[in-house]
């Protein structure tokens, strides 16, 4: 057993990789955290048009108030949207579980009030699992989603060898956790190495898909025969 697998097992239900039997061709699902931003979420969105592909981005609701031209940019051109709180203030992770319902719904509705749109799915901000966050999704019905794949690029710069790894050990349905919000100096190399890696995937049969609803949902079901 992986890690993540006995990380999971002890501390909550989530999903780390699609394996839904929705997917019929090779896929992998970028994921972008903490936006939109103003300039690097544009110019991921014309990578991503350059290679026809999709991504999912989990956005944080006061940052769509700041540019919702973009976040309704992003649905526009093919790609989902996931709930990454209204505001990624971690200091709500030591409220009780009524508080967490709260602040989990406040962006749900928000980002359907503003962008009209189907939110896929929740995203806690660090990735944190804590009991009471937990209970809150379960009582909710909420699917976790997280990743199985990261190259914790808010602190370090992204390089091709780190790319290869990636590359290496991708499975179908994997899901790639990335951030468009980083500072101007980091935006070339980020945007390169994104491209590399999207290359070498198609390279390798692979398709880029935006998560669906009822794609996480259907897989949750699977991993844990919960109820959908």
């Amino acid at each position: 057993m992986s890690f993540q697998s006995l990380y999971d097992k002890f501390t909550g239900p989530c999903i780390r990789r699609i394996h839904s039997k929705e997917l019929t061709i090779k896929s992998l699902f970028l994921t972008f955290d903490d936006g939109p931003h103003d300039v690097l979420t544009k110019k991921v969105l014309e990578l991503l048009k350059k290679y026809q592909s999709r991504a999912t981005f989990f956005v944080i609701g006061n940052h769509v108030k700041d540019n919702l031209d973009i976040a309704k940019l992003i649905i526009e051109e093919g790609h989902a949207i996931g709930n990454h709180t209204i505001d990624h203030d971690t200091n709500n992770y030591f409220k009780n579980k009524s508080h967490l319902k709260a602040w989990v719904q406040t962006s749900e509705d928000f980002l359907k009030e503003q962008l009209a749109c189907e939110v896929v799915g929740f995203r806690s901000p660090l990735g944190m699992k804590t009991p009471p966050l937990m209970r809150a999704l379960k009582e909710d019905q909420l699917p976790l989603i997280l990743w199985d794949t990261r190259f914790y690029d808010t602190n370090n710069e992204l390089t091709k060898t780190k790319m290869d790894t990636a590359l290496a050990k991708l499975q179908n349905g994997s899901i790639i956790l990335l951030h468009d919000t980083l500072e101007s100096s980091k935006q070339e190399n980020f945007l390169i190495q994104l491209e590399y890696f999207i290359t070498c995937a198609k390279e390798e049969g692979y398709n880029f898909l935006p998560l669906t609803k009822a794609m996480v949902t259907n897989t949750f079901q699977e991993k844990y025969g919960l109820k959908k």
